[in-house]
């Protein structure tokens, strides 16, 4: 089924219809579309300020310090969990983000 192979593909498993079908390199290419897609998608609505997710708790909390608190929070819970399952650029990009928020609270009037 289609539900299914999509799910293969997102998790790094190739289903054997489509290894049948198609050269390697472009279901190489194809897999690796899909999982950038999905994923990017899946981090860009984490609770972190400024990425869309982040924006979302902004109109939830109406307080900018409380919100950019709880985006470093979230992140830095999140650098760690990179950090121990060895996703060291992760770690950096979210790294940037508690910066980016610690300079919100720092400037946030309430």
């Amino acid at each position: 089924s289609g539900a299914g192979m999509l799910a293969s593909l997102l998790f790094g498993s190739i289903p054997t219809e489509l290894q049948e079908m198609y050269p390697p390199m472009v279901i190489l290419f194809f897999a690796c579309l899909v999982q950038v897609g999905v994923w990017w998608s899946v981090l860009n609505l984490l609770p972190i300020y400024p990425l869309d997710g982040g924006l979302i708790m902004t109109c939830l909390m109406h307080s900018p310090r409380k919100m950019h608190i709880f985006s470093m929070a979230v992140a830095v819970g999140l650098t760690a969990l990179a950090l121990f399952t060895g996703y060291h650029i992760m770690a950096i990009l979210l790294g940037l983000l508690i910066v980016v928020n610690y300079n919100g609270v720092r400037n946030s009037p309430y």
